[in-house]
């Protein structure tokens, strides 16, 4: 701002950074480098009179600021925002120099900071979430009581089981519905888990018949209970009627 005579017609300024000049009773200049400068003012009277004004200006430079490195992390973890620079660092969203922050999406987060000569700088760094390749536990299993079934899963290393169980490990397990409940790391070491269960039929009751004693060349019936589907010992269908010749042991 130029301040003086109110009868000066014109004023011209030469910033001394090679800029072009500008003219005006009051201008704005923004320096691209720091130094020092000397400022040139020439000012042109109603009569045709010039006049010149140096004034010398120092920039400072801007004050070192690092936010920090662009970051991937696992979803739910949290990054420690430290910016490293200058004496006085403040945050967006309200956040704190040293806090644990965890984000929920992709962002950038934005350091600020100002100097003993109050300039301020700001910088940012970019947190990108992790998407998991989770740990794919086997599908559902059914089998008989007194069967058993092997517990596999796939995953990028890591995979253990809770409760003590092994990969690959068989289990035998009582009548009922039994869950498991795996874990495992994917390739940009992040954890995820997986649960599958394995139903343990009861076995049928099968009653095949009481013991009988009959003659040789007559014919009995076969006929079992306590299952839907019965085969007996010599591959007939319950319900069978067949020729006795000879004392003989059969089973359902």
């Amino acid at each position: 701002t130029l301040l003086g005579n109110p009868n000066i017609q014109q004023a011209t300024w030469d910033f001394g950074d090679n800029s072009s000049h500008s003219s005006g009773a009051q201008v704005t200049h923004q320096y691209t480098n720091p130094g020092a400068y000397t400022m040139e003012i020439v000012g042109v009277g109603l009569n045709g009179c010039q006049d010149t004004v140096w004034m010398p200006l120092t920039i400072h430079p801007l004050p070192y600021l690092h936010a920090g490195n662009d970051t991937a992390i696992c979803p739910g973890n949290g990054v420690v925002l430290s910016a490293q620079g200058t004496l006085n660092i403040t945050w967006e969203q309200g956040l704190t120099q040293g806090q644990i922050y965890t984000p929920i999406q992709p962002e950038y987060l934005t350091a600020f900071g100002v100097d003993t000569l109050q300039c301020a700088v700001s910088d940012s760094f970019f947190v990108q979430i992790h998407h998991i390749d989770s740990v794919e536990a086997m599908s559902p299993g059914f089998v008989c009581l007194g069967d058993s079934m092997q517990l596999t899963a796939h995953a990028f290393q890591g995979i253990w089981w809770e409760n003590g169980y092994q990969d690959q490990q068989w289990v035998m397990e009582t009548v009922g519905i039994h869950t498991y409940v795996v874990h495992g790391i994917d390739a940009n070491g992040c954890s995820s888990s997986d649960s599958t269960y394995i139903e343990v039929y009861p076995l049928p009751l099968v009653h095949a018949g009481n013991d009988t004693t009959v003659c040789a060349g007559t014919t009995i019936p076969l006929q079992a209970t306590g299952a839907p589907q019965i085969l007996w010992s010599n591959q007939v269908g319950n319900g069978s009627i067949i020729p006795i010749q000879t004392n003989q042991t059969l089973s359902a």
